[in-house]
């Protein structure tokens, strides 16, 4: 089974990677395509780790990583998409700003 959290940033996505990945023993990939996780690669690798996608894994994607119409391809890609977001965008915004100053 291949599972893709697709998720905008401080929504909880990263603690529901883990939790769907110890309760249906899936391997976890957190952020592949975060620009810091892709550095130095050229596009075409980058396409090339959105292509290749063994079974048995849980994704977690954030929505600002790639362009839209790149991820509207890559969803096609799993058995199982979640979409994830925060419903007060205002205390997503603290979160994310919390973050940045703690980390």
């Amino acid at each position: 089974m291949k599972i893709l959290i697709f998720a905008s940033p401080r929504s909880g996505s990263t603690a529901l990677t883990i939790a769907l990945s110890k309760c249906l023993n899936l391997k976890k990939v957190l952020e592949p395509f975060n620009p810091q996780n892709i550095k130095g690669l050229t596009e075409e690798q980058i396409n090339g780790k959105g292509n290749n996608i063994s079974n048995n894994k849980i994704i977690k994607v954030l929505s600002m990583h790639r362009p839209r119409k790149w991820f509207l391809n890559y969803i096609n890609k799993f058995d199982k998409v979640i979409y994830l977001t925060r419903k007060n965008a205002k205390l997503a915004s603290e979160s994310f700003n919390y973050a940045q100053v703690t980390n």
